[in-house]
């Protein structure tokens, strides 16, 4: 509510300006206020800083890698960094950490934990169902095949490997797989390029224990071009979109779960 001030009562003769001393220096025109005191003072600005981003020094948790992925579980507050160990047979490899920089005592491999120990591990994808289990997906170049593996993590740093499963059939050719969580329906899905591009549902079994593998999906897009191809979830609309490059040209597709 404002108004011209023709209703107030007791105003100053000097038609309601107010004149007073400020401590201190003042910018031409600056705003003040009144103080509890009665005095005035210089309104001040200031800019409190929300959730500030902090890091520790950096380091080098491992050398000659590639294929890096990250994935974050929301149970136990850790993230899991995935990676490829391309001098030591490119063999698969996970490792736990914290915000604070701290990990879990795991003794002589410092935290470290194989996917794949065999060699020619290729195009890792991560994914956490904020349950204390990640789930990796990647190609198994002893069979060019896709296989995934669950990996936990305890609140308290202890992990362990559930063992990896090829997902792909036997003398199918699977590659580039891309991996997401759905939380409404609390599974993995793993898109992967065969001659196009196909899916399948990942469940674990109690205690992210186990993985059951879905039926294999119709094509869900025609291009065997592996082109920046990710896949993500909605979970507003309860859809997957299925995004990259064809033809030169940006395309996305979206799909549902059935079943």
């Amino acid at each position: 509510l404002y108004g011209d001030g023709s209703n107030l009562t007791n105003l100053p003769a000097s038609g309601g300006t107010i004149t007073g001393t400020v401590s201190g220096s003042i910018a031409d025109q600056g705003a003040v206020i009144v103080k509890t005191d009665g005095n005035l003072a210089a309104v001040e600005k200031t800019v409190t800083e929300n959730n500030p981003i902090t890091h520790s020094s950096a380091r080098n948790m491992s050398s000659n890698t590639d294929y890096n992925r990250l994935a974050y579980d929301k149970q136990t507050g850790y993230t899991a960094l995935a990676c490829r160990f391309y001098n030591n047979s490119s063999r698969g490899n996970v490792t736990f950490h914290k915000f604070d920089g701290a990990r879990p005592d795991a003794g002589s491999n410092s935290g470290q934990n194989y996917i794949w120990q065999s060699s020619l591990v290729e195009a890792i994808s991560l994914a956490s169902n904020n349950k204390g289990a990640f789930l990796a997906a990647f190609k198994n170049g002893d069979g060019n095949r896709i296989a995934t593996n669950v990996l936990k993590v305890s609140s308290d740093g202890v992990y362990s490997s559930g063992g990896s499963n090829n997902m792909s059939a036997a003398g199918v050719v699977g590659s580039d797989p891309q991996l997401v969580y759905v939380p409404n329906r609390d599974i993995f899905v793993c898109a992967y390029k065969r001659s196009d591009w196909y899916a399948q549902t990942i469940t674990l079994g109690a205690n992210n224990t186990g993985q059951t593998y879905g039926a294999v999906s119709g094509q869900i897009d025609n291009d065997g071009n592996s082109g920046s191809k990710k896949l993500y979830y909605d979970e507003f609309s309860d859809k997957l979109i299925f995004v990259g490059e064809k033809n030169g040209s940006l395309r996305a597709v979206s799909g549902t779960i059935s079943g």
